[in-house]
């Protein structure tokens, strides 16, 4: 089965050939993958947005290497939307919303809405609401898989560094 028609750069920024990974100057990502004030975000925290879209491509490429999920396109409705909460499974410290959120943004065909509950550093407990996403529903279960490994990792190492 081939890999699913999704918009994943292959290196070297969004790879739409804008050359956006030669400048770190937050214009420079208008043109790429990634929603313009996301990639804002991601400078304030520090993070190079090409550095993060190429990481979440690179995620999806290998959660996606044997194409798209078959189960979810022959029982999701194209247009069904669904709103999905990440939580936290135990006790630590949260870091990687906004990685988790660009996953989310290469994948999402339509716009998504992201309500944050908490901040990367915060402290959490289990169960406690992380992020809720409303997207179509196809795209959620698409990303998640992806988003979630890279915001466990981040959350994991976050926490063993904080102890």
């Amino acid at each position: 089965m081939n890999t699913p028609d999704l918009p994943l750069a292959s290196g070297g920024g969004c790879g739409d050939g804008c050359a956006c990974g030669a400048d770190t100057d937050a214009e420079a990502y208008l043109e790429c993958g990634l929603d313009p004030a996301l990639a804002a975000l991601l400078l304030d925290s520090g993070l190079d947005p090409v550095e993060v879209e190429d990481i979440a491509n690179v995620a999806l490429q290998e959660d996606l290497a044997h194409g798209v999920d078959v189960t979810t396109v022959a029982t999701i409705p194209e247009d069904a939307v669904a709103t999905a909460d990440f939580t936290a499974r135990e006790a630590g410290v949260v870091a990687g919303l906004r990685v988790a959120e660009a996953v989310l943004s290469i994948v999402a065909t339509d716009e998504f809405e992201v309500e944050r509950h908490v901040a990367d550093g915060d402290r959490v407990e289990p169960g406690q609401k992380l992020l809720s996403v409303t997207t179509r529903t196809r795209d959620l279960l698409t990303a998640e898989r992806s988003a979630l490994n890279l915001l466990c990792r981040l959350s994991g190492i976050a926490t063993a560094t904080r102890a």
